[in-house]
């Protein structure tokens, strides 16, 4: 057994709703679950062969092999795992709904009972952060959830890597059993900034313009084409104070007090 740390990306997936569903039902989205995962990794050039994985029921915790960069886990993957879940929920099938939490550090890839390691506990605890859950009951036509780790947006979102831009994703905060994390949710397809819901987990104590800076006053945040702002900060100017609610207006309207 190999016991010094590897670094390695790592992804950890979850079946949202799971418990709610009847053996039957339970039986097939596992079935989709493993069907879809796969095919997604095949359409991004991901291989399967040299995977390391922990099934887990309703989900699964995958290492993925040193020659795989991280990046490449953001981009085609989640586009092409979007794609396939949502061609499988268009038939009569059980709807499959995924929360995907993706991250990398150093762990100890063959452990005596799994893959031990402070970033294997984070990755775990990442995909059932309440924000995820939150925006996925906030968005009923999201069919999948992305949460990465604080340290693998600064890694590779932030950097260029290719994948969603860095605005496509919200800044907040995960606590899962007693422990607390920074991360960042995606939601493929849909716009994470329109969701309300979230705003008691941001982590900055309200919406961030990209790269998670605060918003300069009397201004607010554009993302595609809609602005937010007044969340949880005040958001000053042209004599009008804002603060403690919302504030959703179009390009060149001006918000009202």
């Amino acid at each position: 057994m190999n016991d010094d740390p590897q670094y390695r990306a790592m992804l950890t997936y979850d079946i949202e709703d799971y418990s709610q569903r009847n053996n039957t039902d339970q039986y097939a989205l596992q079935s989709a679950m493993i069907r879809l995962l796969d095919l997604a990794a095949g359409a991004a050039g991901l291989g399967l062969l040299d995977w390391k994985r922990q099934q887990q029921g309703d989900g699964e915790f995958v290492v993925l092999p040193p020659a795989i960069h991280p990046a490449r886990l953001l981009g085609p993957f989640t586009d092409a795992l979007r794609q396939a879940i949502d061609a499988h929920n268009a038939s009569p099938q059980p709807r499959l709904r995924l929360r995907l939490a993706i991250h990398a550090g150093p762990i100890h890839v063959d452990g005596p009972a799994g893959s031990p390691g402070r970033h294997a506990v984070e990755s775990g605890r990442l995909v059932n952060a309440d924000a995820l859950r939150a925006a996925l009951r906030a968005v009923k036509d999201a069919n999948l959830g992305v949460i990465i780790s604080d340290t693998f947006y600064t890694d590779y979102v932030g950097q260029g890597y290719g994948g969603p831009p860095a605005d496509q994703f919200r800044r907040i905060k995960a606590k899962v059993k007693q422990q607390e994390y920074v991360a960042y949710v995606h939601l493929p397809g849909h716009n994470v900034h329109a969701v309300p819901e979230l705003g008691e987990f941001d982590a900055d104590g309200g919406e961030k313009a990209v790269h998670g800076e605060q918003p300069p006053q009397g201004r607010q945040v554009s993302v595609d084409g809609d602005w937010y702002g007044g969340n949880s900060y005040n958001v000053s100017g042209g004599g009008n104070n804002f603060a403690g609610r919302d504030i959703i207006t179009k390009p060149g309207q001006k918000p009202s007090p």
